[in-house]
């Protein structure tokens, strides 16, 4: 609270913040752009039912929640040979 910090301090650590947010903001678009790509040229060159992808994307979502959000290409290849 502003009651308890000095005025400079208060609005250093808001604009510190409001910054921070604004470079998560900004990585998070970028990156939701580049997914957007890859997703786009893949459908291009595959055929998969919409039932399949509504499988995959439950089966995935429960593993990134099981992950912890820390998933990577080569546990994707592990889930994907087993």
């Amino acid at each position: 609270s502003s009651e308890f910090l000095n005025p400079a301090i208060y609005h250093a650590i808001k604009a510190a913040i409001k910054e921070s947010e604004s470079r998560t903001a900004t990585n998070l678009f970028r990156l939701a752009v580049e997914m957007s790509i890859a997703m786009n040229i893949l459908a291009e060159g595959m055929d998969i039912p919409t039932e399949h992808i509504r499988e995959i994307r439950g089966r995935c979502i429960d593993t990134v929640k099981k992950q912890r959000g820390k998933y990577t290409f080569e546990d994707a290849m592990v889930d994907a040979n087993e």
